[in-house]
């Protein structure tokens, strides 16, 4: 079912946020590799910082490669993404899409990942991402970064109900073989879910900073991404669980 990710994205906790004057934007669609962040991290010590991908390794449910390290540094950090990830880490980007949605090419692998995680002296404290997040208006933006193999577009859109509820999802998404940068929208009104899946970027993002799960004496540790945390691990649009 692919409805489960929808709700995940608004069962979060606070999120602590601050940005600098410098320029966040992050490259709309198809890009170099190169990811620049400007963020406060509100006193919390981070010197390193890691981005991971998730792929299937034989005898185990879920492994991770470390796709890129920086340094975080006065507030910045940067990350070089590879040219290109060896095929050992790819993974089919839809194994069935539902109706009404259409992939250009089926035979596209992929790899990605949304949360950058945060280390002190190789302990992680915390994790950065891009997107929009406001808790009065049930209403978010995340943004993915996501390697293809090949060209594909991914267009469409789908409606599904459960328990009295209607969840929607319309995409429209162009991937070029290499890095590209996907944008997410949720919205929630009244018992209509709304989900946008795109490579246009929305105005108004900025990084953040979020540590709030380490802090918990009840949290277990876990590399995963903000929303795997909650659900087990989805494709690259996550409301198309594997």
């Amino acid at each position: 079912m692919f409805l489960l990710a929808f709700v995940s994205l608004f069962i979060m906790t606070a999120i602590t946020s601050c940005e600098k004057d410098e320029d966040n934007t992050i490259p709309s669609g198809a890009f170099n590799g190169k990811i620049q962040a400007t963020v406060s991290t509100n006193g919390v010590e981070v010197d390193t910082v890691k981005a991971f991908v998730w792929y299937d390794e034989e005898d185990e449910d879920d492994a991770e490669w470390e796709v890129a390290r920086g340094v975080y540094k006065n507030g910045d950090f940067t990350l070089n993404l590879p040219e290109i990830v060896p095929a050992k880490y790819l993974e089919t980007l839809f194994a069935d899409a539902p109706d009404g949605i259409k992939v250009s090419n089926a035979k596209v692998k992929c790899a990605n990942f949304e949360d950058v995680s945060a280390y002190y002296e190789e302990e992680e404290v915390g994790e950065f991402y891009y997107g929009y997040e406001n808790e009065k208006d049930d209403y978010e933006i995340a943004a993915l970064f996501i390697y293809v193999d090949r060209d594909v577009n991914i267009t469409g859109s789908y409606t599904e109900y459960e328990d009295g509820e209607t969840y929607t999802e319309t995409d429209n998404v162009s991937l070029k073989k290499g890095w590209n940068t996907v944008y997410r929208k949720y919205s929630k009104s009244g018992n209509e879910w709304k989900g946008e899946i795109t490579t246009t970027a929305p105005k108004g993002l900025k990084w953040y900073f979020d540590d709030d799960n380490y802090n918990d004496d009840n949290y277990i540790y876990s590399n995963q991404t903000r929303v795997a945390k909650v659900v087990k691990k989805y494709k690259a649009f996550s409301v198309f669980k594997k």
